[in-house]
């Protein structure tokens, strides 16, 4: 039998930021919370905009089931494309 090596391990977005009581003030962490939601309504503009192309000029019958279909679809393109972790630098 071969013995497995231990992998790399893969290191965490939270991982990165230690949440220390002592080294962030109450401010810093709202700034940060901020900023996450800001790059999470980019992510999801740049969906909507994906999504809008793909659409405009579809001529399908249950029109609302192809949209959703379709977002879901940009999201996902968008968030492995454009993760928070890289948005956020």
């Amino acid at each position: 039998m071969t013995k497995k090596k231990p992998g790399k391990k893969q290191e965490d977005f939270f991982d990165v930021i230690p949440l220390d009581d002592n080294d962030y003030s109450d401010d810093m962490m709202v700034d940060v919370m901020g900023n996450m939601l800001e790059a999470t309504n980019n992510q999801m503009a740049m969906a909507l905009e994906l999504t809008k192309l793909i659409t405009a000029n579809s001529q399908v019958k249950d029109m609302e089931e192809y949209v959703f279909s379709i977002f879901k679809k940009a999201v996902k393109v968008v968030g492995e494309n454009y993760p928070l972790k890289n948005i956020m630098e």
